[in-house]
Order: structure tokens, then sequence, then C-alpha cells
């Protein structure tokens, strides 16, 4: 896979979120609300924990109760 690709992480019931990832940012499902957003990290709540988006120049480009679209450049995806 390229870094031009789509990539999809589903991560099932029990991490409680799927996010796919493309070169100008990613689609976060399953949130349950937002708890940072700064430009070189976005931390989302999800059951059982976060997850957190770290990256250059990061922004939440749409909002609805069920994804959250990510803008920027991605360097790294942690679920805690």
């Amino acid at each position: 896979m390229t870094f031009s690709e789509d990539a999809t992480i589903g991560l099932g019931a029990s991490l409680g979120a799927k996010i796919s990832i493309w070169a100008e940012g990613c689609c976060i499902e399953g949130h349950r609300g937002v708890a940072c957003i700064e430009p070189q990290l976005i931390r989302v709540k999800r059951r059982g924990g976060y997850l957190s988006v770290e990256g250059e120049g990061l922004a939440i480009a749409s909002l609805t109760p069920y994804e959250i679209y990510v803008r920027g450049h991605i360097h790294r995806v942690e679920f805690a």
C-alpha cells in the first residue's frame, strides 16, 4: 500500500471505533465527543478510552453525532 492509498482500520466493538485514513486526513466513526483540539493533536473520546490523532495542521473539517472528519497531515494514530 502506498501513502496515497486509503487505509481502513476496523477495530470492532471492543475498542469502539473505526478510522479511515487517507493522505489529506481521516474519518473517525463511533466517537463519543472531542476531548482536545490542537494543531498537532486531536483527541477523541470513544467507548473505553480515547483515540489520539497526531500530526501537523490538524483541524476538524466536519463533526456529526456519528463521524468526525479530521483534515491535516497525520503522523500517528493511537488508541488508549
